[in-house]
């Protein structure tokens, strides 16, 4: 059989992966384009039966019809949206877009960094924790939206309001969510700090009264293991291990 051939077929077998590879990458954007093209023929069907009344839900084509119409409620400054305004264009929705994206950022990084001090202030410092736990818990329960009159009572109208809801909406929640993964921090990786010589307080259990020195400096890696699974103070394992190599001319052969 010659090289023509076998050509043929291989570079059909090229085209074939470069096939499957162009629509590998395509098929997440087929999905989307799939799930936003049903939603948009659920809502035209709805306008075209007269379920959905056009002057409250106007469907898709009669938005998109009267699009440039619509520019004159953005502001031209792109601060704000929905005043009647003149000399409007995208580049006002665009602006609009950029200072609300700007908003929810700034909410966003405010509640992540204070809920995060917060959270570790409340499990790390105790009078502190006393103090400030009761009341996130009793205020996290409240709706986001309960906290617009106080928002504009405190800080008026404009940015400041529209921050501080964003804020609020994860605050106490992320600082609730913080304890959590404070107290859920596997016993292991805390072990595993204070056998590297983390000086931590921490309420860990004894060492494994089981835990064989003279095995241990024979395999000590199956011993530290067998220990941890157990749920033992490594650390204090460690040093009967060491105390006991002492004893025996083995102190040169282990590494605290």
């Amino acid at each position: 059989m010659t090289d023509e051939t076998m050509e043929p077929p291989v570079e059909q077998g090229k085209k074939n992966a470069i096939l499957r590879r162009l629509v590998k990458r395509l098929e997440p954007t087929l999905w989307v384009f799939s799930s936003l093209s049903i939603f948009v023929g659920i809502w035209e069907f709805a306008w075209w039966r007269g379920w959905a009344d056009p002057l409250l839900l106007p469907p898709p084509h009669i938005f998109l019809a009267n699009l440039t119409d619509q520019f004159r409620f953005f502001d031209p400054g792109g601060t704000r949206a929905g005043a009647l305004a003149t000399g409007g264009s995208i580049f006002s929705v665009l602006g609009v877009i950029a200072w609300s994206s700007f908003r929810v950022a700034a909410g966003l990084v405010l509640g992540f960094i204070l809920s995060l001090a917060i959270g570790i202030g409340i499990r790390y410092f105790k009078i502190f924790g006393e103090l400030v736990l009761p009341l996130v818990t009793m205020l996290a329960p409240i709706s986001p939206v309960a906290w617009l009159p106080v928002a504009v009572f405190i800080f008026g109208i404009g940015n400041p309001p529209a921050i501080f809801l964003v804020f609020i909406a994860i605050f106490f929640i992320m600082t609730l969510a913080t304890l959590s993964q404070i107290d859920n921090v596997p016993v292991h990786y805390i072990q595993l700090a204070r056998i590297m010589g983390v000086q931590q307080a921490a309420d860990l259990p004894p060492c494994d009264p089981a835990f064989d020195p003279a095995r241990a400096f024979r395999d000590p890696a199956h011993e530290l293991v067998r220990s941890m699974d157990g749920g033992s103070d490594c650390r204090g394992c460690w040093r009967r291990l060491w105390s006991w190599s002492s004893h025996h001319d083995g102190a040169q052969h282990i590494q605290c």
